[in-house]
């Protein structure tokens, strides 16, 4: 049986405000439950900076349309699996998100440089923000584009 997906929905505001909202999310997600979600859903992504050996891992922020995000999550499950590393990524629904990955400084180099090539393919953008030092050379930012012409 298939797991239904999940949101996490972040109110914030005065206790009126927040049961005001809470009301009319159960009223729009009917019949589907709704429920309190741990503190953990809002810090997924400083998690993903968490790492245990950091000459082993390489942290990127990635952006796509929002339209590309199952097809995204697969490429980057596809291009991990292939270099043999492991992942983790935080997606948000506006199509920004931050992608770990673990294992040989040549196999991370080799995923993420795969991974821009993809995702600049789909109008999407991929920045290392960190690599391990003896990771072969990567350009943190990639190409403009056309938005200097």
């Amino acid at each position: 049986m298939k797991k239904p997906p999940a949101s996490d929905i972040l109110f914030e505001g005065t206790e009126a405000g927040l049961a005001a909202q809470e009301t009319q999310l159960r009223n729009l997600a009917a019949p589907e439950s709704v429920s309190e979600a741990s503190n953990s859903s809002w810090t997924a992504r400083e998690e993903l900076w968490a790492f245990s050996d950091p000459a082993s891992a390489a942290i990127a922020k990635i952006s796509i349309l929002p339209t590309n995000m199952v097809r995204t999550m697969k490429l980057v499950a596809h291009s991990a699996n292939a270099q043999q590393v492991r992942w983790k990524a935080l997606l948000y629904a506006t199509g920004l998100g931050w992608l770990r990955l673990e294992g040989k400084p040549g196999a991370l180099q080799k995923a993420l440089q795969v991974l821009r090539d993809e995702l600049q393919g789909q109008d999407g953008w991929l920045v290392a923000l960190h690599r391990p030092s003896k990771m072969p050379a990567f350009d943190a930012w990639g190409t403009a584009g056309d938005a200097l012409h």
